[in-house]
C-alpha cells in the first residue's frame, strides 16, 4: 500500500511540476523569450534553440495528462526522465564552463544556476524512477 501511496505522490508533484513550468514559459512573450535565449546559452552548438524551446514545452504539456492515466504512466515517467536527464546535464555543463546566469525554467530570470538546482533535478529523478 505504501508504494501505491508514493506511486500517487510521484505522479502528482511530476505533474504539477512540469505543468508550472510550461505555463511559466507560455505565459508571455518575453517569459518565453528569455527561456529560448536561455536554451540557446544552456545547449550551445545543438539544434536551433528555437526547435529545442518549443519540443520541451511541448514535451513538458506531455507529461501531465501521462502521468495522470494509468495506462499511459510509465510512459509519462520516461519523459519525466528524459527531460530531468537533460536539464540536469545541460545545468553540470553550463556549471563547467562557470556559465551562473539564470535558467528560465519556469519562464522567469530568478536565481542563478548552481548546484541547488542540480540537487532538485536529481531529486526529482528519482521520483521519476520510483
Amino acid at each position: 500500500m505504501t508504494m501505491e501511496y508514493l506511486a500517487v505522490v510521484c505522479r502528482s508533484l511530476l505533474a504539477v511540476l512540469f505543468l508550472a513550468s510550461a505555463v511559466g514559459k507560455l505565459r508571455s512573450r518575453a517569459a518565453y523569450a528569455r527561456f529560448t535565449a536561455a536554451t540557446a546559452r544552456l545547449a550551445p552548438g545543438g539544434p536551433p534553440a528555437r526547435r529545442v524551446a518549443a519540443a520541451v514545452v511541448a514535451a513538458e504539456l506531455a507529461v501531465v495528462p501521462l502521468v495522470a492515466f494509468p495506462g499511459t504512466v510509465l510512459l509519462g515517467f520516461g519523459l519525466a526522465l528524459a527531460l530531468l536527464t537533460g536539464f540536469t546535464l545541460a545545468i553540470l555543463a553550463a556549471l563547467r564552463r562557470n556559465d551562473r546566469a539564470p535558467c528560465a525554467c519556469f519562464g522567469g530570470a530568478h536565481g542563478r544556476l548552481g548546484y541547488g538546482q542540480v540537487l532538485r533535478n536529481l531529486i526529482l529523478l528519482a521520483c521519476a524512477v520510483l
